[in-house]
């Protein structure tokens, strides 16, 4: 078995210039899926990276191969407080019994929020190489369930993280007005 010819590492500020351009390109793709929105022209792809990097508990890992960044994936950790204040009702009743708002138990999720690889790059391993990767991660950071969203008509994507063990558990639906 050979050993792939890329490097899997975390993003650095280094990266921000190549990671900008990968993002925008992500973004046409949807847009090419799913043109229901339009882009800001505007739009400060590099800030819009450095916001995502050095934070505690979300990360970008790349995909280097030939010197290039081949793909990355953008994680992070969600979490919600099981017992959460009630919005405008301030009786003493509410502060003193501490009443959740939600009926579910909350717990840590982890949330691909893309993941993306060049076309030249892709069917060579990579995006399963940065899924692991995000698996390594998300243990680490006691994650329980992971959750993504992926276009419908993707059928590429949705082939791809159904075979890493994803499956469908809510529907989100759309109408044109």
């Amino acid at each position: 078995m050979t050993r792939p010819q890329y490097t899997i590492r975390e993003a650095g500020q280094t990266d921000v210039p190549a990671l900008a351009k990968l993002f925008e390109m992500e973004a046409k793709l949807h847009l090419d899926l799913l043109p229901v929105y339009e882009m800001h022209a505007d739009f400060d792809w590099r800030e819009d990276v450095n916001q995502k990097l050095g934070k505690q508990d979300q990360v970008i890992f790349v995909a280097e191969k030939d010197s290039l960044i081949a793909g990355y994936i953008y994680l992070r950790v969600h979490s919600r407080q099981t017992e959460v204040s009630r919005k405008g009702i301030r009786t003493r009743f509410w502060r003193r019994k501490r009443h959740a708002t939600n009926p579910f138990t909350s717990y840590a999720t982890g949330v691909i929020e893309n993941c993306f690889v060049l076309d030249v790059y892709r069917r060579q391993g990579i995006a399963k190489a940065l899924f692991e990767n995000a698996l390594t991660w998300f243990r680490q950071k006691s994650v329980q369930r992971i959750a993504l969203g992926v276009l419908a008509n993707n059928q590429a994507a949705v082939r791809f993280w159904e075979h890493c063990g994803f499956h469908p558990y809510r529907l989100l639906m759309h109408r044109e007005l």
